[in-house]
């Protein structure tokens, strides 16, 4: 391709996470192709920034005020005509408004929106999500879920949605025995322990309290196996208090943050993802494209990137007894968690790759 657009991701801030991660390897991707990427971010000195100059990619730091900061959509306005950007690519809310509000009545700049998930606000905030569909060339929504969320909530026109699947790095994240093996005596877990894990923000959406509480359950009948926790947040001490006041509490191991999250998948058996909601889970595809037996609430976009006993197990939301009797079901059989793992990791390379959803944003990237 000998494209040389200028093409600009917008976001909140480069902090650690999944949409983070995905926008840092997309913008790698897309340089090798031939487009001139660049991330600019709402709010500076995130952990992935340095990742991103380390690629060779352009970080600009829009350094937003608290609240609402009307001069940004100025400013924003100067960088995109100064960078001569053709397409700039936002993702969830802020960055929707901010991005929208200064690209309008720009001739030369195209507007892609990618949702990411749907979350609970006001009525005021779905009539702007409204508005800001009319000023977007393409609105992407991540699953089928998040796009009937935007059309019912924020009453966008269906046709003018279009659903591109989060993909993941199929060659970093694809079990690797010589890596098991590291990964589990770094992390003291014993031959005859299976390993439970989930790599989630440790906010309350992401309801780890349940799988705690659902741990202690299969512990109680199975002392041969270890609760990993990888992940960072606003309530960590709220779960480590909670965790210390359970005699499975030896066994629960809480990492905090990790950029090696393909490395410590790999000591896993089990992973599980205990979300009250979910847009799509980038962590879910990594699992399983390590081959991973998953466990998953049958919340959002979950459903339809697990296929009941096929692919991994959904359980329902919020039922604790469940969640602890489908973990130790899967606890008790190898087989089936080579199954479930094996199944996951075809269906990942099949549809979920970040190769097909690159080159899926590129096509529109692409259009004049």
């Amino acid at each position: 391709m000998k494209n040389k657009k200028n093409v600009m991701y917008l976001n909140y801030s480069l902090e650690m996470g999944g949409i983070e991660i995905m926008i840092v390897n997309m913008a790698s991707a897309i340089k090798v192709e031939g487009f001139n990427p660049s991330i600019c971010v709402l709010k500076g000195g995130g952990t992935l920034e340095q990742i991103a100059i380390n690629n060779d990619i352009k970080v600009l730091n829009m350094d937003k005020k608290a609240g609402i900061d009307f001069n940004l959509i100025f400013k924003l306005r100067k960088t995109l005509r100064d960078n001569n950007i053709r397409v700039i690519h936002t993702n969830n809310y802020s960055s929707w408004m901010y991005g929208a509000l200064s690209a309008f009545l720009l001739r030369n700049v195209k507007l892609i929106h990618t949702e990411h998930s749907i979350v609970e606000g006001p009525p005021r905030r779905y009539w702007l999500e409204k508005a800001l569909s009319l000023m977007t060339d393409h609105t992407i929504a991540v699953s089928e879920s998040v796009k009937n969320g935007m059309v019912v909530k924020a009453l966008i026109n269906r046709n003018n949605i279009t659903v591109i699947d989060n993909g993941i790095d199929t060659e970093r994240y694809r079990p690797d025995e010589k890596k098991r093996k590291e990964a589990r005596k770094a992390l003291n877990i014993k031959p005859n322990e299976i390993a439970i894990g989930i790599v989630a923000r440790l906010e309350l959406v992401k309801n780890h309290a349940l799988l705690i509480d659902a741990f202690e359950i299969v512990h109680s009948g199975n002392e041969n196996v270890k609760l990993i926790i990888v992940g960072d947040g606003s309530i960590r001490t709220e779960l480590e208090k909670r965790a210390r006041a359970l005699s499975a509490n030896e066994k629960i191991l809480f990492l905090g943050e990790r950029k090696d999250i393909g490395y410590v998948m790999n000591a896993l058996d089990i992973f599980v993802l205990s979300s009250l909601s979910e847009g799509m889970s980038l962590t879910l595809l990594e699992a399983m494209s390590s081959g991973l037996a998953t466990v998953a609430t049958a919340v959002g976009g979950n459903v339809s990137t697990i296929k009941d006993g096929e692919t991994g197990v959904l359980v329902k939301s919020e039922d604790i007894q469940e969640m602890a009797t489908t973990i130790e079901k899967l606890a008790q059989s190898e087989h089936e968690r080579i199954r479930l793992g094996e199944n996951a990791r075809n269906k990942i390379l099949k549809k979920y790759s970040e190769t097909v959803m690159t080159n899926k944003y590129m096509e529109l990237y692409s259009i004049k």
